[in-house]
């Protein structure tokens, strides 16, 4: 791996460079994207377009070589922009360039440097552990209804017929198929409890399982491909 950069002018532009940035540039682009199936909205009500960042992530992109680089770069040092507070109010950083940044697995991390992840974690930190506390909670939540349910397959399933929230179906459906591991679905309604509390991993083996047991299942199909789609990066 090449050593880390401290800008992009000390950098020269290689082929490995070139394919670095495209990746980058391809998961801004898939941020961008996000917003609309994420519900990011505007002061206004609408979709949020962030019409400032995409002009100016394009010229970056047409100045070539390491502009795009500089350019989410100063997202990191500035002020956090009223684009990454609408992104935290959403419950949606990752987002953000930010996250983008943080990441040291990503094919374009060597473009970063080790103060640059530093920063972006350091802005990201407070919703990472809001996040953190969110799921200790729940799982106690989801935890706590399990232990308070019936034995009986059938008292069960009428029980995940009548579950409202994501956590009652959670703890519901889990039960079932720890008493009946082949029912599709309460795989189908686990998948989508999955989802509906954003454990979209969770969501998609959970479909994937469910197909798994019946191939013909239309729900689980649906659902997959559309979480699959959604993320595809």
């Amino acid at each position: 791996m090449p050593d880390v950069a401290n800008s992009p002018e000390d950098r020269d532009d290689s082929p490995e460079d070139r394919d670095a940035i495209a990746a980058l540039v391809k998961d801004l682009h898939w941020q961008i994207d996000q917003l609309g199936p994420r519900g990011i909205k505007d002061n206004g009500g609408n979709t949020y377009n962030p019409a400032y960042y995409k002009r100016g992530l394009q010229n970056a992109i047409d100045r070539g070589d390491l502009a795009v680089v500089e350019y989410v770069r100063r997202y990191v040092y500035k002020s956090p922009s009223d684009g990454y507070k609408k992104l935290q109010e959403a419950d949606s950083l990752d987002l953000a360039c930010e996250a983008l940044v943080a990441d040291a697995n990503r094919p374009y991390a060597y473009l970063f440097t080790d103060a640059d992840r530093a920063a972006a974690s350091k802005r990201l930190a407070p919703h990472i552990e809001a996040i953190e506390r969110r799921k200790a909670a729940s799982t106690a939540r989801i935890n706590e209804l399990h232990a308070e349910l019936p034995q009986d397959v059938e008292q069960l399933q009428d029980l995940a017929a009548e579950a409202t929230g994501p956590e009652d179906a959670i703890a519901i459906n889990t039960a079932i198929l720890q008493r009946a591991p082949d029912d599709a679905v309460a795989m189908n309604r686990l998948g989508r409890a999955y989802e509906a509390m954003g454990l979209l991993e969770q969501a998609k083996q959970t479909f994937q399982q469910a197909i798994d047991v019946d191939p013909d299942n239309a729900i689980a199909k649906g659902r997959l491909r559309d979480l699959v789609r959604s993320q595809r990066r």
